[in-house]
């Protein structure tokens, strides 16, 4: 004997009626429907972070010599003190690239050198990437040169930064500090600092 169909619903029929009348299998589950929420979240993230590393590895990297004027103007602000670029050399092997400067250099208001980084090697950390905020897995600075002045009025510099007691001056110098020390690893290997004293 073949299963009668189902009643079709009258105009007295209330939306509960109606809803009571479709089978359980046809309904959606509350669990079903947040599942599925969860799993466009998580596909797109991944979508979103795919892309960002796609991004990374072919159309910046490829191409960081073009990024140097932006990089030196950024790296600038955020010293207080104007920064040189030498050679920017990028090694991608594998999810996470590696990049190297060499000749880096921070000048005085005076446009002197105050501190060179002959070589700087850093990894590039996923989760930095996650979160939109630089950080690395890896911080090398080999041979740096470190020069710390006292000029003829008292106020010292290191690096070409003034650490002579202003405020304005020094805003940022503790934030660059705590940002170098918050890297996973930091290796710095034969060091020199030179003092000069004018005063």
């Amino acid at each position: 004997m073949s299963p009668s169909p189902p009643a079709a619903a009258s105009s007295d029929d209330t939306p509960a009626d109606v809803l009571a009348a479709v089978p359980a299998t046809r309904r959606g589950s509350p669990m079903r429907s947040a599942t599925r929420w969860v799993l466009g979240i998580a596909t797109a993230a991944w979508l979103v972070l795919l892309v960002g590393w796609l991004s990374l590895h072919w159309l910046i990297l490829p191409h960081i010599e073009a990024w140097r004027s932006p990089i030196e103007a950024r790296a600038s602000r955020l010293l207080g003190a104007p920064v040189r670029l030498g050679t920017i050399i990028v090694t991608s092997g594998g999810w996470v690239p590696h990049i190297e400067l060499r000749d880096v250099q921070v000048l005085d208001p005076q446009q002197r050198t105050a501190l060179v980084l002959p070589r700087v090697v850093a990894a590039l950390s996923a989760r930095s990437l996650l979160a939109f905020d630089l950080r690395f897995t890896q911080l090398y600075i080999e041979s740096p040169r470190l020069e710390i002045r006292r000029d003829a009025t008292g106020r010292i510099r290191v690096a070409g930064l003034d650490f002579g007691g202003g405020t304005s001056a020094t805003a940022d110098d503790g934030r660059v500090a705590d940002w170098c020390f918050e890297q996973d690893e930091l290796a710095i290997r034969a060091g020199t600092v030179r003092w000069i004293d004018e005063a």
